[in-house]
């Protein structure tokens, strides 16, 4: 398959030129809630909280998760990002939380994020309306840090909506969704397909960077690009 990504302004054989795997979390914010979800649940429980009684169809779900409150704290807030798309997407995108420009539009992956993500899914000959997207958090949490309770409920909801959308493909955006779904940090998921189980079964994931650590951390561009054609071929695989 040719490589005609272009991320920003930039081609392919600069892209081919830099990189390197991640060595941090995709920023101090990410660091923070990724204490709430430990890379190996087993070596930090949490106390359980109440199970949730998930609606059973996605017309439902969004109506449920759009009139519940199910967190605490920051949270709780009455302005929220909801899980979008359509059931049966071709590719299901989940990202940690809204980012300031996400929470201004309306939607996830907005401003200079969502258009590098624009180019990403581009490059691999697919658009913003092939896909589902939704996050973890569904607002903006001031410093990041979330109750373990809460990033357990969050991993939850989001299983039960992989199962609902029940989607082809599954992309995973950033080190705390990769902690939250594959129960692996980024730098550890990445490289291979994980599989992420919900309520019907599980789903082979592709776990990436979020586009607002490409944007700060560019070189690492061309590793992105390597995990967008593992995403390719399982797409031209099953066609």
């Amino acid at each position: 398959m040719p490589e005609p990504i272009a991320y920003a302004t930039e081609n392919v054989a600069t892209l081919a030129r830099q990189g390197d795997k991640i060595s941090a979390p995709d920023s101090v914010t990410e660091q923070t809630i990724s204490r709430a979800v430990p890379a190996n649940p087993a070596s930090a429980p949490v106390p359980e909280a109440p199970p949730l009684a998930l609606p059973d169809s996605l017309p439902e779900m969004l109506r449920y998760l759009a009139e519940q409150e199910l967190f605490t704290g920051p949270l709780a807030a009455p302005h929220k990002i909801l899980p979008a798309g359509e059931a049966g997407a071709l590719v299901m995108v989940i990202t940690d939380m809204p980012d300031a420009d996400d929470m201004a539009a309306g939607h996830l992956l907005a401003g200079a994020s969502g258009r590098l993500f624009d180019a990403m899914l581009k490059a691999i000959g697919l658009s913003r309306s092939q896909c589902f997207f939704s996050s973890l958090a569904f607002t903006r949490i001031p410093g990041g840090r979330v109750d373990a309770r809460d990033a357990k409920r969050m991993a939850a909801i989001q299983r039960k909506l992989i199962s609902l959308v029940a989607p082809a493909h599954l992309l995973l955006l950033g080190d705390k969704t990769s902690r939250a779904l594959t129960g692996m940090d980024l730098h550890e998921a990445r490289g291979w397909l994980r599989d992420v189980n919900h309520p019907d079964g599980t789903i082979a994931a592709v776990t990436t960077f979020h586009p607002r650590f490409l944007l700060q951390r560019p070189q690492l561009k061309r590793a992105a690009w390597e995990d967008l054609k593992r995403l390719k071929k399982g797409i031209d695989d099953r066609a």
